[in-house]
C-alpha cells in the first residue's frame, strides 16, 4: 500500500489504481487497507471504488480513483460491457495482482490482456506468498515468471539464508511448530491412484470424501483439536470437504467449544459475521473455524495460533497457504510461535515455511 499511494501521490489526478483479488474477503482487506495508508500518506483526496460482491462502480468513467475488483465480476462485466472495461484501461497507471500465482489461468489472463496488453504504459505488481503454479508441471511455472517479466522482488537481508528467517527472527512472522498425526486409512486406493500420488497429484475428490467418512480418521481429528483448543489457542481446521467441515463443528459444538463451519456455499453475511467473530479477542468469542475451500488463501486473522490439516495435499502452494494463515508474528499482531498439525499427509520435502519460500528460485 506504501508503493500503491507513491504511484498515486506522483501521477496525474485522472489517474487509477486497480486491485485485482479473487475473494470477496480479500477484495474487502484490500479497500480497508488502502482507506488506512492513504490518510497518513496521501496528498489529496481520492476515491475508493469496490467492484466485488454487491459492490457495484462505473468503471467506464472512474477518474482519481483507487479500485478494488474481484477477478470473477471483472471477467463477467469484460464479457457484458467490454467499452466500459476499455475505458478503464486508458487511465490505469497500475494493477496490483493479489495472490498472483493464478494470474496465467485463463479467464484471469483474459482480464490482463485487455487492461495491460503487453505492459505498455500500465505497471503490473503480483503479490504472493508461493510465486508457483505447481512443482510438478515447470512449465506453468515458467509461464508464470514469464508473464511477470521474471522480475521477482523481495527484501535484502544480509547474514539470514531467506526473508523468511529474518522475518521470524524480528518477530514479524512466528515460528512453526509441526505436529504429524500418522493414520492408515481403511480405504482402497487403486493402482492408477497411487501412481498418480507418487507423481506427486492429489487425492481425487471421491476419495476425499470417503477419507471425510473415516470414524478413526474423524476421531483423531477432533482429538488433535480438542487438544490445541484446551490450551485456549485459536484455530483454523482445513477439512477434506463441506460435509466434513459441517461434521467436526457439529461435534466440536456439542462438546461445548466455541466453533464455526465455513465453505462457499455459506451467505455472504453469515460468513461475514462469522469471520469477524473468529478475530474478535472478546471473551466468549469464535475459537475454531472449521473450512473447506474457503480460508486457505489470504484470510488474515493474526490472533489464529494453530492450522490443523485434515485435508491431505501434494501440493506446495496450497500447504504453504494453509500454513501461513498462523503464521503471523508478534509485531503483525500474532504470536512468537504457532502450531501447525498435519493430519495423515505431510507434504515430503516441505516441513518448513522457508523451503516453501524458496522452492521456485530457479524458475526466476
Amino acid at each position: 500500500m506504501h508503493v500503491v499511494a507513491a504511484v498515486l501521490r506522483d501521477s496525474a489526478p485522472d489517474y487509477v489504481i486497480l486491485w485485482l483479488a479473487h475473494s470477496e474477503e480479500l477484495c474487502e482487506q484490500a479497500a480497508e487497507e488502502f482507506s488506512r495508508a492513504w490518510a497518513p500518506l496521501g496528498n489529496r483526496a481520492v476515491s475508493l471504488a469496490r467492484f466485488y460482491g454487491p459492490f457495484e462502480a462505473d468503471l467506464g468513467n472512474l477518474t482519481n480513483a483507487f479500485v478494488v475488483a474481484s477477478l470473477g465480476k471483472m471477467y463477467q462485466r469484460s464479457g457484458t460491457d467490454q467499452s466500459a472495461v476499455l475505458r478503464l484501461k486508458s487511465r490505469l497507471r497500475m494493477i496490483v495482482f493479489d495472490e498472483a500465482h493464478k494470474a496465467t489461468a485463463a479467464s484471469y489472463k483474459h482480464i490482463m490482456d485487455l487492461l495491460a496488453p503487453a505492459y505498455g504504459q500500465v505497471g503490473i505488481v503480483g503479490l504472493s506468498a508461493t510465486p508457483g503454479r505447481t512443482w510438478l508441471d515447470v512449465g506453468q511455472d515458467q509461464a508464470l515468471a514469464d508473464f511477470f517479466a521474471r522480475q521477482k522482488v523481495t527484501i535484502r537481508t544480509p547474514g539470514y539464508a531467506n526473508p523468511i528467517e529474518f522475518l521470524q527472527a524480528e518477530g514479524y512472522l512466528a515460528k512453526p511448530e509441526y505436529e504429524v498425526i500418522r493414520y492408515d486409512p481403511k480405504i482402497p486406493i487403486s493402482t492408477q491412484q497411487l501412481a498418480e500420488l507418487q507423481k506427486g497429484f492429489d487425492l481425487d475428490q471421491a476419495t476425499l470424501e470417503a477419507l471425510a467418512r473415516d470414524g478413526g480418521r474423524n476421531a483423531l481429528v477432533l482429538d488433535a483439536i480438542m487438544g490445541e483448543a484446551r490450551h485456549g489457542r485459536k484455530m483454523i481446521v482445513f477439512a477434506c470437504s463441506v460435509e466434513h467441515s459441517n461434521l467436526l463443528a457439529n461435534v466440536l459444538t456439542l462438546k461445548g467449544y466455541r466453533c464455526a463451519s465455513l465453505s462457499a456455499k455459506t451467505p455472504r453475511v453469515e460468513r461475514q459475521h462469522i469471520v469477524e467473530d473468529f478475530r474478535s479477542d472478546r471473551p466468549n468469542s469464535l475459537q475454531i473455524i472449521t473450512n473447506y475451500g474457503v480460508l486457505s488463501t489470504g484470510f488474515d486473522a493474526p490472533n489464529a495460533e494453530v492450522a490443523v490439516i485434515a485435508r491431505p495435499t501434494q501440493s506446495v502452494v496450497l500447504y504453504s497457504q494453509m500454513v501461513g494463515r498462523v503464521i503471523r508474528g508478534p509485531r503483525s499482531g500474532g504470536a512468537p510461535t504457532c502450531r501447525v498439525v498435519t493430519v495423515v499427509d505431510q507434504l515430503p520435502g516441505f516441513r518448513d515455511v522457508s523451503e516453501g519460500f524458496s522452492h521456485w528460485e530457479d524458475v526466476w
